[in-house]
Parts: C-alpha cells; sequence; structure tokens
C-alpha cells in the first residue's frame, strides 16, 4: 500500500522537476536589449459609463517568453505610464476587478519608436459575459458561473464575527440543522472542501468541521450541484468549497478585527500578506471563545402489543467553546510561468459540555412508573495540521497548465464525558449509577494529485488528472462504571470498542471541452479504485471492500442572443459510508436512545440530472434550475423500538430514493442604493425503506436586502424560511429566521464599525418528528441564537500608500 503511494510520489516529483529546469532555462533567453530608455503610457475607463478606473492593473510582459517586465496601477484619472523601458517586443494585461481582462499585444519599443501612447483603454464590466456573470461591476455577493455559485462572504455582513456555519445559513438552497449539520436541497450528504482539497476531517461531522472555520477567515462559497468528472464523486447533494482568504497584495497589507457578542462571545482575528518579488508571504489568525445554551424536549408514545406509554424527556445544556486558527505559507515565484506554494494550517477546537436532562415514564393510566435525572460533563479537543505543498506551471500558449499537490493531514481528537444517573422514582430504593466515556481518534490522510491543461486553439480543452488518496483511521472508545464499594472505576469490556478503518481511494479522470453547432459542451469521465479494510480489535471483528466505479458527466450550454443561456447537465456520485455510520460501537449518551453504526453497509450511488436558464441585464439576472436525482443503496438512519423500551437507531441500505424540484435566483437592484437577492428552492423527496415510505414536497426560500442609504453606511438584512422536509423517517418542522447587520467605514474605509443582531425575533428552534412500528417521537431543540454583536475593523492597505508616492511595482496587484 504505501510503497505504490510512494512510487506515485516519486514519479510526480521528477515531472515536477523537469518542468522546473525548462522554466530556469527559459529564462536565459530574453529578448529585449535592457537598456532603460523607452515609455509607454495609456488611460483606463468603463466601458460603459466612460468613468476612469482607478486603481486598475497594468503589467507588462516579454512577448517571446511572458517574463514580468514591469507593473503599476492607475491614478485617480485612470492615467498610468512606463518609463526607462528596455527595447523589444512587449504585451499588456490590463484588469481590475469585476471587469474582463484587456490584453493589448504586439507593443514594440525600438530606437525610432522609443515612446507609445495606448490611448483610452476601455474595460468591459463582466456583467455582459456570459461565461461568468457579476450581477455589476463592483464585487457582487453572488457570482453565477456556468457550473456553479460563488458567494462572496465579505458582501455578506450578518455573518461577519461568526463561523462557517453562520455563513452556511444565507447560502442559497442550504439549510443548517441546530448541530450545524448542512443541507442541499434537503440533502445531507454534502462534500466539503477547504481551498478546492479534501478537509481531511472524515471523523467530524460537517457541523464541527463548519464550526472550527471563522467567518472572517472566508473569501467565497462555491456551490457546485452537478460537478464534472474533475471533481472527487464524492457527496450525492454536490459540493460546498470554502475558499479561504489569501492575501497577495504588494507591500506589507493586513486586516485586523475584533468582535464582542452578548453572553460572552468573543473572537479577534488578524490575516496578512508580505509580497516582495518573487516571495509572497501570508499569515492569519483567528481566536474565539464563547458560551452556547441550549434546552430541548424528546417526547416518545408507544403501542407495542396493544400495551401504551409515555416518555418525557426535557434537558438544558451550557457548551464552552474554545478555538484557535492558524494559517500561514508563502508563495515562491521562480518566474512568471512556475510557482511553488508551502501552506501550514492549525486548528484547535475545544468544548466543554454540561447537560442536565429529567426523564419520566408513564403508563397508559397516566402513573408515573419511572422517574431519574442524568447529570453529564462532557469535553472535548480536536487538534488538526495541515500541510501542502503546491506546484503550479502556466505555458505561453493560453489556458496551459500543469497543477501538482501533496497533501498530509494529522487528526487527533480526545472525548472524556461523565454520567451521573439518579433514579427518583416513589417507592424505589434511591440509586446514583456514575458512568464514564474516553475516546480517542487518530485520523491522518495523504493525498498527491496532479492535473494537466492542455487547450487546442479552434477544436477544445483537453484536462486530464489523477489523485490518490490514503486514509487511516483509529478510535477507541472505553465505557467505565463507577464502583462505589471499592471507590474504583470499572472498565466494562462488553461496551469496549477499538476500530481501525483504512481506506484507499485511487482516481483518474479526463474532460474534454469544446464547442460544436453553437452549443459548448463538456464532457468527462472519472475511473475510482477503492480499497476499505477495518478492524474490531476487541472481538477481532473484520471487514474488507474493494470495487472499481465509473463516474460519467456531461456538461452542454447554449448561449442565445440577450444575454440568455440555457445549461444541461449530468453526473454520476457516491455517497460512500462515513466511519460513524459503520463503527459498530454504541453510543450511550442518552440510555434510553442509543445508536450503533453498521459495518456492513455498502456506497449509495445517484445518477443527478439539471436543466438550467440564465437570463442577465443591466445589473440584474435570473437563474433558475430543474433537477432530479435517483438514488440507489440510499443509506439512512433507521429506528426501532425495543422490548425493553429503549429506541435503537443505527444505518442502512435503504432501496432506494428520488427527488426533484426547482430553484430560482434572482439579483436586482430597486434603486441605487438598494440591492435585493432572492432564492426559492421547491424540492420533492421520497425515502422508501424496508417496511415504510416518506414522501414530502418542501421549499425553503432566502432574501437579502443591502441598502446604502448614506455614504459610508451599509444596513443588510437576510430572512431564511425553511418548510417541513422529510428525511428517512423523519420530518422536521418549519423554520422561520432573519438576521440584521449595519456597517460605518470611516477614514477612506480603512476602518469599519459593525453592529449585527442574530435571529432578531428569537424564531430559530428545531422540530423533529420520528415514526416506526409502534412509536412516535416528537423532538424539540433551541440555542441562544438570538445574540447582538459589535465588532471593529481596521485595514492596513500597502496599495493605497504605494498610490499616493506612485511607484513603479515588479508585479500586479491582486485582491483577496
Amino acid at each position: 500500500m504505501k510503497s505504490r503511494f510512494l512510487k506515485i510520489s516519486l514519479l510526480l516529483l521528477v515531472v515536477s522537476l523537469y518542468n522546473i529546469s525548462l522554466a530556469q532555462s527559459g529564462r536565459s533567453e530574453q529578448s529585449v536589449n535592457f537598456v532603460p530608455i523607452g515609455k509607454i503610457s495609456g488611460e483606463v475607463f468603463d466601458a460603459i459609463t466612460s468613468k476612469p478606473i482607478e486603481y486598475g492593473n497594468v503589467v507588462l510582459y516579454n512577448s517571446k517568453d511572458s517574463s514580468l517586465v514591469n507593473g503599476t496601477i492607475t491614478n485617480p484619472s485612470g492615467e498610468f505610464s512606463f518609463e526607462k523601458l528596455p527595447f523589444g517586443r512587449m504585451y499588456a494585461k490590463v484588469t481590475y476587478i469585476g471587469y474582463k481582462t484587456k490584453v493589448i499585444d504586439s507593443i514594440i519599443i525600438n530606437p525610432k519608436n522609443r515612446e507609445i501612447n495606448l490611448g483610452k483603454i476601455n474595460l468591459q464590466p463582466t456583467a455582459v459575459n456570459l461565461g461568468e456573470v457579476v450581477v455589476s461591476s463592483e464585487k457582487e455577493m453572488m457570482v453565477n458561473n456556468l457550473d456553479k455559485k460563488v458567494i462572496n462572504v465579505e458582501k455578506n455582513i450578518t455573518s461577519a464575527g461568526g463561523t462557517a456555519v453562520d455563513v452556511m445559513q444565507n447560502i442559497p438552497s442550504v439549510s443548517v440543522d441546530v448541530d450545524g449539520a448542512v443541507s442541499l436541497r434537503g440533502n445531507k450528504n454534502v462534500t466539503i472542501l477547504i481551498d478546492g482539497k479534501p478537509n481531511g476531517l472524515a471523523s467530524l461531522g460537517s457541523g464541527d468541521i463548519l464550526n472550527q472555520i471563522p467567518a472572517s477567515s472566508i473569501e467565497s462559497i462555491e456551490l457546485v450541484t452537478n460537478p464534472s468528472a474533475k471533481y472527487d464523486p464524492e457527496g450525492t447533494a454536490g459540493i460546498i468549497n470554502i475558499v479561504l482568504k489569501k492575501r497577495t497584495n504588494i507591500g506589507l497589507n493586513g486586516v485586523f478585527s475584533i468582535n464582542a457578542g452578548t453572553r460572552d462571545k468573543y473572537n479577534s482575528s488578524i490575516n496578512l500578506n508580505l509580497r516582495q518579488y518573487p516571495l509572497n508571504f501570508f499569515a492569519s489568525y483567528d481566536g474565539r471563545v464563547g458560551n452556547m445554551l441550549g434546552n430541548g424536549t424528546t417526547n416518545r408514545f408507544t403501542n407495542l402489543s396493544g400495551i401504551s406509554s409515555s416518555l418525557y424527556q426535557s434537558q438544558n445544556e451550557k457548551n464552552l467553546m474554545l478555538t484557535h486558527n492558524v494559517n500561514s505559507g508563502f508563495d515562491y515565484m521562480i518566474n512568471d510561468l512556475n510557482t511553488f506554494t508551502f501552506s501550514f494550517q492549525y486548528r484547535r477546537f475545544g468544548m466543554e459540555n454540561n447537560v442536565i436532562a429529567d426523564n419520566s415514564t408513564y403508563n397508559s393510566s397516566n402513573i408515573v412508573i419511572r422517574e431519574f435525572n442524568r447529570l453529564t460533563d462532557g469535553e472535548r479537543a480536536v487538534d488538526f495540521r495541515n500541510y501542502t505543498l503546491s506546484y503550479k506551471k502556466t505555458y505561453d500558449n493560453k489556458g496551459q497548465e500543469f497543477t501538482a499537490d501533496f497533501m498530509y493531514n494529522d487528526i487527533d481528537m480526545k472525548f472524556g464525558q461523565e454520567i451521573i444517573q439518579n433514579e427518583l422514582s416513589t417507592g424505589l430504593v434511591t440509586d446514583k449509577l456514575t458512568q464514564r466515556t474516553r475516546s480517542k481518534n487518530d485520523n491522518k490522510m495523504y493525498i498527491i494529485q496532479s492535473n494537466y491543461k492542455h487547450p487546442f486553439e479552434g477544436f477544445g480543452t483537453l484536462e486530464t488528472g489523477f489523485k490518490s488518496s490514503l486514509r487511516n483511521l483509529y478510535m477507541q472508545n472505553d465505557y467505565d462504571v463507577f464502583n462505589a464499594a471499592s471507590d474504583l472505576w470499572v472498565t466494562d469490556a462488553t461496551s469496549r470498542n477499538y476500530f481501525r478503518n483504512n481506506e484507499q481511494v485511487h482516481a483518474v479522470y479526463g474532460t474534454f471541452a469544446g464547442k460544436v453547432f453553437g452549443i459548448k459542451y463538456q464532457t468527462g469521465l472519472r475511473a475510482e479504485q477503492v480499497f476499505v479494510d477495518g478492524l474490531q480489535e476487541v472481538n477481532n471483528f473484520s471487514y474488507k471492500k474493494d470495487y472499481l466505479t465509473y463516474y460519467p458527466s456531461l456538461h452542454l450550454v447554449k448561449e442565445f442572443e440577450n444575454q440568455h443561456e440555457v445549461l444541461l447537465s449530468y453526473s454520476r456520485r457516491v455517497n460512500r459510508p462515513h466511519p460513524r455510520s459503520i463503527n459498530p460501537v454504541i453510543d450511550y449518551t442518552d440510555s434510553l436512545n442509543i445508536t450503533q453504526g453498521n459495518p456492513y453497509l455498502d456506497p449509495e450511488y445517484v445518477n443527478s440530472y439539471e436543466l438550467g436558464y440564465s437570463k442577465y441585464w443591466g445589473a440584474s439576472s435570473f437563474t433558475s434550475n430543474l433537477f432530479y436525482k435517483y438514488t440507489t443503496g440510499m443509506i439512512g438512519n433507521y429506528s426501532v423500538l425495543e422490548p425493553s423500551g429503549i429506541t435503537r437507531t443505527t444505518f442502512l441500505n435503504l432501496s432506494k430514493g428520488t427527488s426533484y424540484g426547482l430553484e430560482l435566483t434572482g439579483n436586482h437592484a430597486l434603486l441605487p442604493w438598494w440591492r435585493l437577492n432572492a432564492n426559492v428552492s421547491y424540492f420533492n423527496s421520497e425515502v422508501i425503506g424496508p417496511d415504510f415510505t416518506n414522501d414530502n414536497f418542501s421549499w425553503m426560500a432566502k432574501l437579502n436586502s443591502t441598502m446604502t442609504v448614506w455614504e459610508n453606511i451599509m444596513v443588510q438584512m437576510m430572512l431564511n424560511y425553511n418548510s417541513p422536509m422529510v428525511m428517512s423517517q423523519s420530518k422536521t418542522k418549519e423554520m422561520f429566521t432573519a438576521d440584521l447587520a449595519l456597517r460605518k467605514e470611516f477614514m477612506e474605509g480603512k476602518i469599519s464599525l459593525l453592529l449585527r443582531i442574530s435571529d432578531i425575533f428569537n424564531t430559530q428552534k428545531f422540530d423533529l418528528e420520528t415514526t416506526g412500528n409502534g412509536f412516535v417521537i416528537n423532538s424539540y431543540r433551541k440555542r441562544d441564537s438570538q445574540n447582538v454583536f459589535l465588532g471593529l475593523t481596521y485595514r492596513l492597505d500597502a496599495t493605497q500608500r504605494m498610490r499616493e508616492r506612485n511607484p513603479r511595482t515588479e508585479s500586479g496587484m491582486d485582491e483577496y
């Protein structure tokens, strides 16, 4: 296993070194005479408004090898100039955020033509680009691409100071439950990527992952509902890619922020970069501490063999969370065609949990037959480390590139829980039972991947690559009972569980994109070989699985006049069993509602179809998507009521499931100072199990209203509504929330003050009804979602200082 992985790593290293040697030899061949006597000048304007563009980025390149010559930015009048330039043939790239890049070719400086005026250069706002449509010329909240939606988190101030969980609550078609787990179009099987790469946190739920990522470190969220064969097929609902901020501005730049909220919620962050060609150093830190209060009830009504009973449970909980996030690294630009990047991430997530639960059981005559309370104190700590080494090579042939990545993730999780149970039933001897759970998880993941993209002029673009991942997961769980007589903890051997799960996934893929008869197309195929083996060390139970699966994809796009567009797509995807769902350990956290994994689970497969339509006009846009998914071997929760009165929940491959629906998204400026972003998703989900069928229509709606009524003051309100939804044996009830935020900027945007109110009407609650053979369970959970936050942000921007000094920079300016 490891020898095969090592061979692939060595092969990639050889290819990378070969490309570097080519790049280095290419640098020695310069086509210009470095006698600094030439001059180039010009002006940059908005093609629609004819207004000058300030801070426009103008970069000169050598025409022969695309090596960098010089770069600068435009002044408030849109003017720029280069002086003391060498003789030779060059080309210029003119860029600005929210505009299409413009390339000016065949610029020749020689003794007869020392000074060149490029004249008026008009940049076209990307609002007219059908391939990637931005609603207006500034960086908008949402960008609609052909294959994904991009949500710019910086524009969503209602999640400022929060975590990725708060961000997800405002993403179109995404819903978040009480534990922070996300669903896309009602489906929880979503793959979460960070910067396009697996996060490695396989032993954690999506809520745990998202709670570790501060909103301040997120640049954008990419929503990919029907990915091509280039992407991992994992996640039947699609992919949510979290793009983190990485500043690349020239000089020293940074953002500093501090936030405080009601009920002792505090966080602070810093994001810095120092760029001096050929190096760019970047680093960020976020720390947060906060209390989270909650309460809930669970009522179960049973009728077995004509005998009915009722169980009423209520609980109050308090969570203290402490997190640290560190991200650092550097880019080394060997030249304009070759770049190495190394990054390191460290996350520390700690939580102390205290729960008080009261339990009462009544017979059919409404007489108490048992009453007890349960006091639980728990503590969890997660340490996550990621090391990534990346290489990127571009070529003179526009669009041609080669990338390679090696990643290593190391995650350690420790969990301890102590439970005290007191019997309170009248007529019974008071009994105090003390239990203890000790868990330790170790998760290591190795990934090596490479991608090559080659455009063929007038024909199409070929993209191919491979990816190999190796994941080793070890879960250790001990369950102890306190013996009061001996004053010792005694391990319950029947509940002990030491579980190993090793997984290898080796994939190759290829896509080809082109245009025929006026229709853009992309077709692709991915092949994955999977090896899985597991071992429960306590009873020496082991299992092995290996399977080869093919995942085709197809995307068709037809563009019409007046900015109309139709998209048709298909992909096949998979949901492999999560380690939690196959681990046979029994979770006794709630002694009357226990859960247990199923190691015999098979993957579930989905065939996904989408038909989309887009229309763009001016600063407005409208998109619609009709989708259908057919799932076989669907994995779902399955609950049974045992004769002892305990509800046991496990995981099964249900026979099949379908979902279909319609999604509508619109952006419109009602007034110059008032913009609306709206999304409505309407879908049907049907789940067919061994002894039940659950069918339900559901819908959700999100509305974002952003107003700039006064100069430098933004007011934003976010409204969310989720209708009742179906989940195998369960249905959730409807929920409505509203968030409000106000931001005031000072000193030309260097300082901003934020006031945010989450869940204004305190309506965020989670109601769940579960039905089975002989029982009905109604659950309710509520957390302290209504809070007020006050935040302060300071921006250190070297670009502004450089403009005031009118320097000549070495390279272009990018914005994060």
